[in-house]
């Protein structure tokens, strides 16, 4: 068969293995990617168009300029008082710099390659004017003079078909702290330095993806976000980047803005009342992830005056929703506003202020009375530490997890509440029914309540059965949970297995049959804030887990409590799981066995009987 030729490749194929050779772990064949992308030129335009998709910056289009127009200027020459080799004896930091310069004056074609190739860009970052070769790190400056030049000649628009730009925010001077120049190394020569690139020749109607770090503080609007709203209204996904609060209600002119996040670890941009209505009223937002201002008090959030304004309510199309704000009591009228019926992911943070039982409680009211409650798939919950002060607040109930029933196909359930969580066997049971798809249940404890003896008997430390802050589900309690919720592989429950001992030794004597009919998935289980009593056993204990939850083993179990009967338990738990795959083994071993010997036997008995 004869080897197939390159130009035979199908335009699907090239574009792939072009994608392919532009991964991070081939940069170190630089030369080959060369090579490749000047034989694609002449076989496929689906390579080419691969390759310069994404730009990190401007210098590649540099160099499809005529050499005799812009060329690289060679490297520094180290002076002979450089205190770079001088004093450390290490290359001057100068010759790291390289910077292009202009030869002669552009004619006509000059820039026919440039245009050609740029028309391929689809994706640009804007960081600063530089960038970085990995292979001798070499710094290559865009400089002042060269920025000129391309405004100058270049064709407009620059990148025509440009779809997606992530753009850093230059600082303006005065918000610039002068930085000394160390004496210890050379400075860096003026000529060098990059300009900072603006965002104006790259915006257009053609931009769907923006992602803007934003320098400046204070609370107002951002000068580039202005410039999106006139220019690029076209946006479907806005991200923004910084640390101020956004005003104004430029947003409301991003029509088809089907993302918004402006949440970015600690550093976020704070949404304000009026952002917050104009995200509300956009008629195609799908997911928003956002950080509530902390400088408004609740009087500055009139919802009755934005409702007024918008009668059908607010975030008609949203389906994910990340919320971070101070104060949880916030999040109430704000899910109210709430009228999208495909909302399935909510994640709501608190990071400060009151975390109390009947906060909690509303909030998952409002979560079950949500238009979209029959679409709801996951759900997380956080909440900080409660003030000790209150020792009203000091656990939450049953209630508190019973309205989210009314959720049909919750799939993932979160609580890091930081308060005690207790549930029991009834609603454990409500759970196996209301949640038949749930993949993840964690309603974690704080680490802070460990039921471990410092001294003394352990007895002594063991909490009362009717405390109302003790665990009150118990061992068979999960059965169902387990047997039911089929795809249930992560569990973060608090029990006390004092509780319904005879239940626990009638299940272990007669297996309930659905258990027998399957194999449970549950593979990890965290027993924080969990209470193990004297009896019974811990081989008794141990059996019990090994028998509902028999994916369990080494590493699988979540124990931070400082009690040495747990781990005694798991390990248990491992040995009796080896005894039973070594059963399994030798069950199947017998059944080939059995196999393998009737065959022979059946083939001499109908032999015998043949009248042949």
């Amino acid at each position: 068969m004869a080897r197939a030729n390159i130009c035979s490749l199908s335009p699907e194929l090239i574009a792939r293995i072009a994608t392919y050779l532009g991964y991070d772990y081939h940069r170190r064949v630089e030369s080959d990617q060369l090579s490749f992308a000047l034989t694609c030129r002449f076989i496929s335009e689906p390579a080419l168009g691969a390759l310069w998709q994404d730009l990190e910056d401007l210098v590649p289009l540099l160099y499809t300029l005529p050499r005799d127009l812009v060329a690289l200027a060679p490297p520094a020459i180290e002076g002979p008082n450089c205190r770079c080799r001088r004093l450390h004896d290490i290359p001057c930091i100068n010759t790291n710099y390289r910077h292009f310069t202009i030869l002669r004056a552009p004619r006509g074609g000059d820039f026919d390659r440039f245009s050609m190739h740029a028309r391929r860009v689809k994706e640009l970052k804007i960081s600063g004017s530089r960038s970085t070769s990995l292979m001798d790190l070499t710094t290559y400056q865009l400089t002042q003079e060269i920025w000129e030049f391309l405004q100058a000649h270049a064709p407009k628009p620059l990148l025509p078909n440009l779809k997606k730009v992530d753009y850093d925010e230059p600082l303006r001077t005065q918000d610039c702290s002068p930085h000394p120049v160390s004496p210890l190394t050379c400075g860096q020569d003026a000529r060098l330095r990059a300009c900072e690139l603006p965002l104006e020749p790259f915006v257009g109607s053609r931009l769907k993806h923006a992602e803007i770090s934003i320098r400046k503080e204070g609370s107002s609007t951002p000068d580039s976000l202005r410039l999106l709203a006139s220019k690029s209204t076209q946006l479907t996904t806005l991200i923004l980047v910084g640390s101020q609060i956004l005003e104004g209600s430029e947003l409301s002119a991003f029509v088809n803005l089907t993302c918004f996040s402006c949440l970015h670890g600690s550093v976020s941009i704070e949404i304000s009342p009026e952002a917050l209505r104009c995200l509300g009223a956009l008629p195609r937002l799908r997911k928003l992830y956002m950080k509530v201002a902390e400088v408004y008090s609740p009087q500055d959030w009139n919802w009755d005056e934005m409702l007024l304004r918008r009668p059908t309510g607010l975030f008609p199309s949203l389906e994910r929703l990340d919320v971070t704000t101070r104060d949880l009591e916030w999040s109430i009228p704000f899910m109210k506003t709430i009228t999208s019926p495909s909302l399935y992911s909510i994640i709501l943070t608190q990071t400060s202020g009151p975390g109390t039982y009947l906060l909690c409680q509303q909030i998952c009211e409002c979560i079950g009375d949500l238009p979209s409650r029959d679409r709801v798939s996951y759900l997380l919950l956080t909440t900080p530490a409660p003030n000790p002060l209150e020792p009203d607040h000091k656990f939450l109930g049953p209630s508190t997890i019973a309205p989210l029933l009314r959720l049909p196909r919750l799939e993932y359930l979160e609580f890091f509440a930081n308060l005690p969580i207790i549930v029991d066997d009834a609603l454990l049971e409500q759970m196996s029914r209301a949640w038949p798809h749930i993949y993840v249940l964690l309603l974690r404890w704080p680490r802070s309540i460990d039921w471990s003896p410092r001294v003394g008997r352990y007895d002594q430390w063991l909490p009362d059965r009717d405390h109302p802050g003790c665990p009150q589900a118990s061992l068979p309690g999960l059965v169902p949970l387990v047997a039911r919720c089929r795809q249930l592989t992560k569990l973060a429950l608090a029990i006390d297995t004092r509780r319904r001992q005879r239940r626990i030794h009638e299940i272990l004597e007669c297996p309930p049959p659905e258990l027998r009919s399957r194999f449970p998935s549950l593979c990890y289980f965290s027993i924080e804030g969990s209470v193990l009593g004297n009896s019974p056993s811990l081989l008794t204990i141990a059996n019990f887990f090994s028998l509902v939850c028999p994916a369990l083993g080494k590493g699988t179990m979540d124990c931070r409590v400082s009690v040495e009967r747990w781990h005694m338990i798991w390990q248990h738990i491992d040995d009796l799981n080896s005894i039973r795959e070594e059963e399994l083994l030798w069950k199947e071993k017998t059944r080939r066995r059995l196999a393998a010997t009737a065959g022979p036997e059946s083939a001499k008995s109908s032999a015998v009987t043949d009248p042949e």
